[in-house]
């Protein structure tokens, strides 16, 4: 990569989109697997936006393998709890 190519950073630039009904469109409209997902979300909220799309951004970065291991972990570890808390409360 040139000096140039260096300086010029590529920011995220969700836009405002109609909200997907259909969890089979996600795919199309976003891209779950990058970087900046999670600020472009909260762009969209702070904006108050009904959806977002990323069709027209120019800067996706993948999540790299290690990000989406602990991202997941994390899911796991915090179902596991919320059963362990719901079978407390049945007992």
């Amino acid at each position: 990569m040139d000096a140039k190519a260096r300086l010029l950073k590529v920011v995220p630039n969700p836009q405002p989109h109609c909200p997907i009904e259909d969890a089979e469109e996600t795919p199309a409209a976003r891209r779950l697997h990058c970087r900046h997902y999670d600020d472009c979300l909260d762009a969209a909220i702070a904006g108050d936006w009904p959806g977002f799309s990323c069709q027209r951004c120019g800067a996706f970065v993948p999540l790299s393998p290690l990000s989406e291991e602990r991202d997941l972990r994390g899911l796991l570890e915090l179902s596991a709890r919320a059963l362990a808390s719901n079978e407390n409360k049945k007992e």
